[in-house]
């Protein structure tokens, strides 16, 4: 028994040591990753739009990958390591915070195109600050939600020039909203990182499964429901599971 207890407090204190390795500026300078890719969707969309099945599949394949990296990832590092009632309040308050921004976004999206870019920046401002929590699960944990989330980032700022551009959008309004959309994601990561980072180690816990529940409303809610708007077979489902099987090998 008392080797057990010694196990388990050696690992918290790995654990707790691993989160203060990365600064926030190291994590923003991570977070450029998805950044690239954003931007690199948001070009695209200016040449060439993909047909909607490929876009099915690749949302159902990253849904796969998002929901894999918060399963095997993340949420090894709650399970057993605080009390049940803050875990559950830190997943509750992850929750209730997506479905009070989903509704905001889908206000603030039905609008002028400024409501539109409103939006997409904050959906983004806050994958930047899941990223940031992402790394108190350690180095590769967070790397691999940042890639994780690049393909989200990729569809989003994809949705959003074409549509700027079927609105018949100014280029000079669509490049630069392009850009500051992408922006809000290192700095979501910089300020999210950075206050996370002055929370006492007793709250890291339930700070991570804010992040898993945000993760999900993400993967579930947003990437699978817009999946299923498109055309529809067994190997376009498929997808998901090959991105969930896609993390599982790697992490083995």
């Amino acid at each position: 028994m008392k080797n057990l207890i010694h196990d388990i407090e050696k690992e918290n204190k790995s654990y707790n040591h691993q989160t203060m390795i990365l600064s926030p500026w190291l994590v923003t300078l991570y977070t450029l990753i998805p950044m690239g890719v954003a931007i690199l969707g948001g070009t695209l969309a200016s040449v060439y739009l993909p047909k909607p099945k490929i876009v099915s599949m690749l949302q159902h394949f990253v849904a796969g990958i998002v929901i894999g990296a918060v399963s095997i990832e993340l949420l090894p590092k709650i399970v057993g390591h605080a009390s049940p009632l803050s875990i559950g309040v830190g997943f509750a308050s992850g929750v209730v915070l997506m479905f009070l921004l989903h509704e905001l976004s889908h206000l603030l999206s039905s609008k002028q195109a400024l409501g539109l870019i409103t939006a997409s920046a904050v959906d983004l401002f806050i994958d930047g600050m899941l990223i940031g929590i992402s790394f108190l699960a350690g180095k590769e944990s967070g790397l691999l939600i940042a890639i994780s989330l690049s393909l989200c980032a990729f569809f989003l700022n994809l949705s959003v020039s074409a549509t700027l551009r079927q609105r018949k959008a100014a280029k000079l309004l669509q490049w630069s909203s392009l850009l500051f959309i992408a922006l809000m994601l290192p700095l979501g990561a910089l300020i999210g990182s950075a206050v996370v980072g002055q929370f006492p180690s007793t709250i890291l816990y339930e700070t991570l499964a804010f992040g898993v529940a945000a993760l999900l409303y993400l993967g579930v809610e947003e990437l699978l429901v817009e999946a299923h708007e498109g055309p529809e077979s067994p190997w376009v489902c498929a997808t998901f599971f090959l991105g969930f099987l896609v993390i599982l090998l790697f992490r083995l």
